[in-house]
């Protein structure tokens, strides 16, 4: 599953709404990816837990406004993963955020290196 896009967190925040999360199942092999007919196949949806704007703006005070877009959306996208596998991990979004700091120092880093060969 790829990366969420992070204006689903400036649509909540913006518009003063929560996001209902949902896992569409057996769409992929209802249409699968080049397909333009569909096939008749067994198709679901397993909905989540209503995700109050509340909820995600105390989980973003005080951050910057595009990380707490790009938070939000790794949120949601674990609640959708959790759908999809039928488990109950816990969101740690301190930990997920000391994560994108690390990529941030490596990338950063990389430039440096870069930078140097370059000179």
């Amino acid at each position: 599953m790829a990366e969420f896009k992070p204006v689903v967190g400036y649509l909540a925040l913006h518009a003063g709404v929560g996001i209902l999360p949902i896992y569409l199942l057996g769409t992929h092999e209802a249409m699968p990816k080049g397909s333009n007919m569909i096939k008749s196949r067994n198709v679901g949806a397993r909905i989540g837990r209503y995700l109050p704007v509340e909820d995600l703006e105390e989980m973003t005070k005080g951050m910057a406004r595009a990380e707490a877009y790009r938070l939000i959306a790794a949120l949601v996208k674990h609640q959708v993963e959790n759908l999809r596998d039928g488990t109950r991990h816990e969101f740690d979004a301190k930990a997920v955020r000391k994560h994108w700091k690390a990529e941030r120092r490596v990338q950063v880093a990389g430039r440096t290196e870069i930078e140097e060969v370059a000179t």
